[in-house]
This record gives C-alpha cells, sequence and structure tokens, in this order.
C-alpha cells in the first residue's frame, strides 16, 4: 500500500458483504424490484428512515439551540434532588434518540455537578426512552407489521402500545440498577 493508501474499515467491509449476499438472494429467489417496493416490510422500513431522520434533525435543533437553559434548570434540579437526574436524563433520551448521545451529554453534567458515582452508574438505565414518543424505526415497523391491530398510536400522542411496557421496563431498570450500583460500590 502506498502512503496515501488506506485499507478500507472494517464496517464499510461488512456492508458491503451484506449488500452482495442481499443481491445474491434476490438474484436466486427471482425477486423483482417492483415486488420489494411494494412489500410492507420495505414500506415501514422507508417510513421508520425517513422518519427517524427528520428526529434526529429535530432534537439536534432543539437541544442545540436550548442547551445553556437546558443545563442551568437540570442543574438546580439537582441540587435538590439528586435523583431527578433520572428524569433529566429520560427527557433528553426521548429527543435525542440514542442513549449513547444522551449518555455522552448527561454523564459529564452529573459529574460537574457532583452526583455520586453510584448514583450516576444506577440511573444510567433512565437514558433509553426511544418509545416515549412513537417514531422510533422499530414502533414504526411494529405499528406497520401487526395486522390486528392491537400495537397502535392512540389518538393522542402519548397514548400508544409502548408507552407502559416502555415506563415499567425502565423504571424497574433504573431502580434495580441504582440498588446493585449502590450496593457494589
Amino acid at each position: 500500500m502506498g502512503a496515501d493508501k488506506k485499507p478500507v474499515a472494517m464496517t464499510t467491509v461488512v456492508q458491503f458483504i451484506m449488500l452482495a449476499y442481499g443481491a445474491f438472494i434476490m438474484f436466486s429467489a427471482n425477486v423483482k424490484a417492483k415486488d420489494i417496493a411494494h412489500s410492507s416490510v420495505f414500506i415501514a422500513g422507508m417510513i421508520a428512515v425517513v422518519s427517524i431522520f427528520g428526529i434526529a434533525w429535530m432534537s439536534d435543533t432543539f437541544i442545540s439551540a436550548n442547551k445553556k437553559f437546558l443545563v442551568d434548570n437540570i442543574g438546580i434540579m439537582v441540587k435538590i434532588a439528586p435523583w431527578t437526574f433520572a428524569i433529566a436524563t429520560f427527557c433528553i433520551s426521548a429527543f435525542v434518540k440514542s442513549q449513547a448521545a444522551t449518555l455522552a451529554i448527561t454523564l459529564p453534567l452529573g459529574l460537574a455537578l457532583g452526583l455520586p458515582i453510584p448514583l450516576l452508574l444506577g440511573l444510567m438505565p433512565a437514558s433509553y426512552a426511544y418509545f416515549f414518543f412513537a417514531f422510533y424505526p422499530s414502533d414504526l415497523a411494529a405499528i406497520n407489521f401487526d395486522r390486528t391491530g392491537t400495537t397502535h398510536i392512540g389518538k393522542y400522542l402519548l397514548n400508544h402500545s409502548f408507552m407502559i411496557p416502555g415506563l415499567i421496563g425502565v423504571g424497574v431498570s433504573t431502580i434495580t440498577a441504582y440498588l446493585i450500583s449502590s450496593a457494589i460500590l
């Protein structure tokens, strides 16, 4: 390899292999492009892709435009009741739609506010709020795939099929993680 040439990244190689294998399956099964474009899986996937890009852009714009306000108010709230950091983490995650991005925002803030490490570790499950607004790709795909009509977005924004199971899962996980981290550390 010359000095100006770099090896292909492993993620790119994996994507090439996956696409090649997908093409092989299509050709060997004699699948037509129009059949794919009209399938429920493809339609659900495209709705999810368009939705998530719009939400990611909106979330980034909202957080960037209101960062000082959010940081100041979260700081006040956490100084009064440190456990409310879980609520702040959950709210940020609902807009950011990424656990890693949420933790990258909240953990340095928590450390700067002097929150104890066991509390920060225990509150990490609160960074999962994808389900809160039902427009994450997996939510939309589940709604589009469900032929029984039991998985749905309700008449109001926050009364959908994912709300109660999501809140129970995050609540129990956060409390359990806090108890474990407090016992270990």
